[in-house]
């Protein structure tokens, strides 16, 4: 029996997954994995994520051009109504601190690039912990193609622009994963 047939057969609501969502997952997890090795020195949280936003300003490597449209998706899912949506309160922030910079971008009150990016980091980093931790399994992880997808876009515009591979300007000009 093959990952996937086990998952069919097995997990609860994984047979009704598009093949578009599972590879959204599944794409997410190898950037992740590839983002936290290289750009996170193998060691995810608030504090690595920070030091590489703030080590790509000083390289100049941050445009928000290239982010733009995945905020505004992330803008929309998490804060609505003048509130936090209860998607928001899914992330399930383990830091107060984390959880109000994240806010404060999601309202427009911080509206500088490098908080912005900070706080789509930040929103990648819950999405990955409710993912490895089980959190999404609870649900039957549906629902998640968006997410995981602009999560890509932003990890992959994270770690052209780090690298130089450039993919920062085709993400921005294509939108595509």
């Amino acid at each position: 029996m093959t990952t996937i047939e086990f998952l069919d057969r097995f997990v609860n609501g994984y047979r009704e997954l598009t093949q578009d969502e599972r590879d959204a997952i599944n794409h997410f997890t190898l950037i992740w994995s590839f983002t936290e090795a290289r750009l996170l020195e193998g060691r995810a949280g608030k504090g690595n994520i920070e030091r590489a936003v703030q080590a790509m300003k000083v390289r100049n490597q941050v445009d928000a051009e290239w982010y733009r449209p995945n905020l505004e998706y992330f803008r929309d899912r998490y804060f609505a109504a003048g509130a936090p949506t209860a998607h928001f309160v899914d992330l399930h922030f383990e830091s107060r601190g984390m959880e109000a910079q994240v806010l404060e971008v999601l309202t427009g009150a911080a509206t500088d690039p490098i908080n912005e990016l900070t706080a789509l980091m930040f929103i990648i980093y819950r999405l990955r912990n409710n993912l490895l931790h089980g959190t999404k399994w609870m649900y039957g992880i549906r629902g998640q193609f968006d997410n995981f997808k602009n999560a890509n876009d932003v990890l992959m515009a994270v770690l052209g622009a780090h690298f130089g591979f450039g993919l920062a300007a085709d993400n921005a000009h294509h939108g595509q994963n």
